[in-house]
């Protein structure tokens, strides 16, 4: 981010401009000269003239937005405009009926600096009647800092965050005077968090990111125990900022609150709505009004619109806590609540390399992937963020937030079998720990039928004898293991062409219920690490929000798309007849699993392990050279439950004889060799 230099810190840290809203101004208090303005366009009389023969073929081009003008006005002349036209300042802002912006009248000999729009006013003069002379204004106040209680907290912890960096002790010794205890002890934890802190500066430059952010929910950042994922996020904001600024150089101060508001959330290089908008507002000013370079300009909107994500600000970083909060406190729950260590570094510490590295395409369908052991642990690791992203209304007992006309979403209750189903996918993706093991070691179908046994009736007027409660929960337990999984293979890209638009201001934050429900069919690892497939698009849908999202938290790159081109789909006949199904390891608890070994000869044997291996999941032992496999096969098909047994025979039978035909054939063709070998040899 651009760093400014030590003469303009006083006017950086001193000041900022903010805006107030919109009105209606006589031309007479509008000039274009005030020594606040650093370079004064030049007059282009073609440029007046076009404006006044196209304002003269209609009337209302002064309530058209892309007609406004932005001027400077100071707060004291503000405020004496309001009490003489009996408004107060709430009237600036609301949206009036037919854009009839309330008119204000200045003392005379006072004007407002006019910052952009010259030619619109010289036509306007030339073409309106002498009682209709007015325009509409974007107001903007040049405000002093001090240490009122209007200030917000983000822009406090600026104020001293400048203090520090330029050395001026007194001024910082007043900003701190100006906050609570709880404030002043969340602050001073925050500053010492290097690593935080070393994104935090580069964004302390931009006034307008602070301007409107809240710093009461600071303690949520550390209670999350995510530092590496909080990072990537503050680092993202720098990427896209920096992005921007590159083209303000020392004008970098000239990005207000007005315009951080406005683009905020908005994917320009993404949504054709959101390149229109911006484009929009750039033409009229209502964005970046301090700067009047129009070369300047027309870089900074170029390189606006090609931004393909959506614009983040230090605001949607605190609104997207309210979305990873859940998601982290799923993931905690297979740690031991007294680690200090962070989650990514406690599950690190839980890694170990699998003979397997499963990727998780579909609910319940995996295809394994082959790539450096670091590359396969933060693949794992983001599986597993993933998962927790679209289960956590099941597993923490926090909904998604209320769709517009629609009942409040019903809070669950925590569900047995999904945290065994984490678990078991933990376990497969290589994480074990103490709280795994302990998931796994129990039932889930045994506890949800308790559970619902115990619940029927109030327990302090029924009971079940002991006998009869241990019975009636394996009846229940075996009915609900007869259950049969669906398999879902929906999700391919040319799904993720949505209709469900996301307007802007669900675009941060924890995710809608109905959006949430048809997304998370989506929200797989190698769906996600696609790059935007569409190009550009009318409207920014809820899966590119919550793509957006993930790949804020957590880095999408060339490790991720190298590690998912060099995995196999389990589900194709290339496979090497090997078909990958998630039956949520609760299967091994119910059944054996059934080995076929195939050697050399072609002769097949059946024998049972325990299911403690690697469940519901048919395997292949290989021996790599290369790409190449070893003669010698295992394969292990997992049984499925005891009522589909005769089923899952058939097809095992039906793949036994597949085997056998392959190896006949392979036989048959040594033979055929060594038959051409011996006539060869004989002539």
């Amino acid at each position: 981010m651009h760093e400014t230099p030590e003469r303009e810190a006083e006017f950086v840290g001193s000041k900022r401009i903010k805006f107030r809203g919109i009105a209606r101004v006589p031309l007479d208090s509008i000039s274009f000269s005030d020594t606040f303005i650093t370079q004064v366009p030049t007059i282009d009389r073609n440029d007046v003239h076009q404006l006044k023969n196209t304002f003269l073929s209609g009337e209302s081009f002064r309530y058209d937005e892309k007609n406004y003008i932005s001027a400077l006005v100071h707060a004291d002349q503000l405020d004496e405009a309001l009490d003489n036209a009996k408004l107060d300042r709430q009237a600036l802002v609301r949206k009036p009926d037919k854009m009839t912006y309330p008119i204000l009248r200045f003392p005379v000999g006072y004007t407002l600096c006019g910052l952009q729009g010259q030619h619109r006013i010289l036509a306007g003069r030339e073409v309106l009647l002498e009682d209709d002379m007015w325009w509409t204004v974007r107001l903007y106040v040049q405000e002093e800092h001090s240490n009122s209680k209007d200030v917000l907290d983000g822009e406090k912890f600026r104020m001293i965050r400048i203090c520090q960096i330029y050395e001026r002790s007194n001024e910082e010794k007043r900003w701190w005077a100006g906050l609570t205890y709880t404030m002043q002890k969340d602050f001073k934890q925050l500053i010492k968090h290097t690593g935080f802190m070393r994104e935090v500066d580069g964004l302390i430059q931009i006034p307008g990111l602070w301007s409107s952010v809240k710093m009461g929910v600071l303690r949520r950042l550390f209670v999350l125990k995510c530092d590496e994922e909080l990072i990537h996020y503050l680092r993202h904001i720098n990427a896209i900022w920096h992005q921007i600024a590159s083209h303000l150089g020392k004008d970098i101060w000239a990005i207000d609150d007005a315009t951080v508001e406005y683009l905020q959330l908005r994917a320009p290089g993404i949504s054709s709505t959101d390149r229109r908008a911006v484009s929009v507002a750039m033409e009229s000013g209502q964005l970046f009004p301090l700067l009047v370079d129009p070369h300047k300009r027309a870089r900074l909107l170029a390189s606006i619109l090609d931004i393909q994500a959506l614009i983040p600000t230090i605001q949607t970083f605190f609104d997207n806590l309210l979305y990873l909060e859940p998601c982290s406190k799923v993931m905690k729950g297979l740690l031991s609540p007294k680690s200090r260590l962070t989650v990514r570094r406690s599950f690190e510490a839980a890694f170990s390399n699998p003979l397997d590295h499963f990727v998780e395409e579909a609910e319940g369908v995996f295809r394994i992937g082959h790539s450096g052991p670091d590359d396969i642990l933060m693949s794992s690791y983001k599986q597993l963020w993933l998962y927790s992203m679209r289960h956590f209304p099941e597993m923490v007992g926090m909904a998604p937030k209320k769709e517009n006309g629609q009942p409040n979403p019903q809070v669950k209750e925590p569900n047995s079998w999904f945290w065994y189903n984490f678990a078991a996918m933990a376990k497969r993706l290589g994480f074990e720990t103490a709280k795994s093991k302990e998931i796994l070691s129990t039932n889930p179908d045994v506890t949800i039928a308790r559970k619902v046994l115990l619940e029927a009736r109030p327990q302090d007027c029924y009971y079940f004898d002991e006998e009869q409660l241990n019975l009636y929960t394996r009846q229940i337990s075996e009915m609900l293991a007869t259950a049969k999984r669906r398999t879902s293979f929906d999700n391919h890209s040319k799904e993720i062409v949505s209709k469900y638009r996301e307007a802007r201001s669900h675009r941060s934050g924890r995710p809608y219920e109905d959006s949430h429900v048809v997304d998370k069919r989506l929200l797989f690892l190698p769906i996600i690490s696609k790059k935007w497939p569409l190009g550009e698009c009318k409207e920014v849908t809820s899966y590119f929000v919550k793509k957006d999202f993930f790949t804020s938290f957590f880095d999408i790159g060339y490790e991720d798309r190298r590690y998912l081109a060099n995995s196999y789909d389990t589900m194709s006949d290339g496979a090497s007849l090997a078909i990958y199904r998630n039956t949520v390891s609760l299967e091994s608890y119910q059944t054996g699993v059934a080995d076929y070994a195939v050697n050399q000869n072609g002769e097949i044997s059946e024998h049972k392990s325990t299911g403690d291996s690697v469940t519901g999941v048919v395997q292949e032992s290989r021996q790599h050279s290369g790409h190449k496999m070893n003669s010698a096969k295992v394969y292990h098909f997992g049984l499925l439950r005891k009522n589909e047994r005769k089923l899952s025979m058939r097809v095992l039978e039906k793949r036994k004889k597949m085997i056998e035909r392959v190896m006949k054939q392979s036989a048959t063709q040594r033979l055929q060799r060594k038959k051409r070998y011996r006539r060869l040899n004989h002539k």
